[in-house]
């Protein structure tokens, strides 16, 4: 079993593709893809749960199967969904112009792991994946899906009750402080009611 590391996460995929040289890559390139700022857990969860819809060679097919991106991002509003090679740059790629994003060092595992999937072994594919390319299949996908998963659901168990004691603790302040004042008025008015009233002078 190789354990690949990247940008802070860990997981450990055994799979031949990941035995061989440049394998890693592969593992590499779909961290990156999976810890997208706008890859939501939920859009894990479904990309797990449509294993079997997953088709390869074209970006959604007419029985209802998609490739990799499209699935990945089927339950995101529909600005963010992939249905073509523009929606992946503008996903993935950052620049001032479509030209730029596609150029970007941020679009470069999605560009590849794409060709990857449709099977299109140029030489470029290969200089990156070397024979990991041979080797691939989605499952390497869904395992590296199921452990990012897995980080993301312990590192939200974690910090949520943390944000709940803060916002616990904000509120019992703003109760006190009301409360306070409703003490203060009261006393207030408590004051006005046993005051001597004041004696005029025609008294």
């Amino acid at each position: 079993m190789k354990v690949v590391r990247h940008q802070g996460v860990s997981v450990a995929v055994d799979h031949p593709a990941v035995w061989f040289e440049k394998g890693e890559q592969i593992v590499r390139d779909l961290i990156e893809i999976l810890t997208h700022h706008d890859v939501s857990r939920d859009s894990l969860r479904h990309l797990i749960a449509s294993r079997r819809r997953l088709a390869r060679g074209r970006y959604r097919a007419a029985d209802g199967r998609g490739c990799l991106m499209s699935i990945l991002t089927e339950r995101l509003p529909a600005h963010k969904q992939i249905h073509g090679k523009a929606d992946l740059v503008r996903f993935f790629g950052r620049g001032a112009s479509p030209l730029a994003a596609e150029h970007s060092a941020e679009y470069q595992p999605a560009k590849w792991l794409v060709r990857l999937v449709d099977g299109q072994f140029c030489r470029e594919l290969r200089r990156r994946y070397g024979r990991a390319c041979e080797l691939f299949d989605y499952e390497v996908v869904l395992e590296v899906a199921r452990q990012v998963l897995a980080l993301r659901d312990a590192v939200e168990t974690t910090l949520r009750p943390r944000s709940l004691v803060v916002a616990n603790a904000a509120s019992g302040a703003a109760r006190g402080q009301e409360t306070r004042g409703q003490e203060t008025r009261g006393q207030e008015t408590r004051g006005q009611e046993t005051a001597p009233a004041r004696r005029t002078s025609r008294e």
